[in-house]
């Protein structure tokens, strides 16, 4: 099986992309997992004129793979990322722990450690369940909204988890680098993010379908 390992590279992360690269190498030194080839797919976005979603769409469609692995510049592909999935090849989507790198540390994220059914994604804070850096089988992957400018992520996610056979797994598949954020015209910060993300939970078919049938779900942390 081939694997291709999509990247945005936004303002700034022109030189910051390289370490993504790097530890993309060392994961693969460590365990190829259940893949024979990898590709390693930078997107350049580096006027900004793209955006994230229109990126990752162009990587997406030219893609052959058998799998892809979104991840962003300013992150690190984990160590034993690739060994972990020989254990979720039935599923189409996988997601990993919330691993993160700040001020010289690097610990796990108060979070959801495994989840298995959407409704998890309706009653927990976003902040505690799903980030970027998921494996998913190609002709299974769904393209991003390329007119939102954050939020475009959980878009995909409710969009996956609504038709494919999805697991969030508490093994780590990438280390998420606080601080480091993509700048230019298409950027958000983390009020943007949650603004745009709690609409999207609250809109989405699957979440009003819920609210009708038990009157209410729970609320966000």
């Amino acid at each position: 099986m081939n694997l291709e390992i999509i990247i945005p590279v936004g303002p700034g992360h022109e030189q910051i992309v390289m370490e993504s690269h790097r530890s993309i190498g060392i994961a693969w030194e460590t365990s190829n997992g259940p893949f024979k080839h990898i590709d390693i797919n930078s997107i350049d976005d580096t006027q900004g004129k793209k955006g994230r979603s229109k990126a990752r769409n162009e990587g997406i469609i030219k893609s052959d793979a058998d799998w892809l692995f979104f991840l962003d510049a300013d992150d690190l592909m984990h160590p034993h990322a690739f060994e972990v999935m020989n254990s979720y090849l039935d599923y189409q989507a996988v997601w990993g722990g919330i691993c993160e790198y700040h001020d010289g540390l690097m610990m796990p994220r108060y979070q959801i450690p495994k989840i298995t059914k959407i409704d998890t994604l309706f009653e927990v804070d976003p902040y505690f369940t799903l980030q970027m850096g998921f494996f998913v089988k190609r002709k299974s992957m769904i393209l991003f909204d390329e007119e939102l400018n954050c939020g475009e992520d959980w878009k995909v996610y409710l969009e996956l988890w609504d038709s494919c056979f999805c697991i969030k797994q508490k093994e780590p598949f990438m280390i998420n680098r606080r601080g480091f954020n993509s700048v230019g015209p298409k950027s958000a910060n983390g009020k943007q993010w949650r603004e745009s993300v709690e609409k999207i939970i609250r809109d989405f078919p699957s979440h009003q379908r819920k609210t009708e049938v038990v009157g209410k779900v729970l609320p966000f942390c």
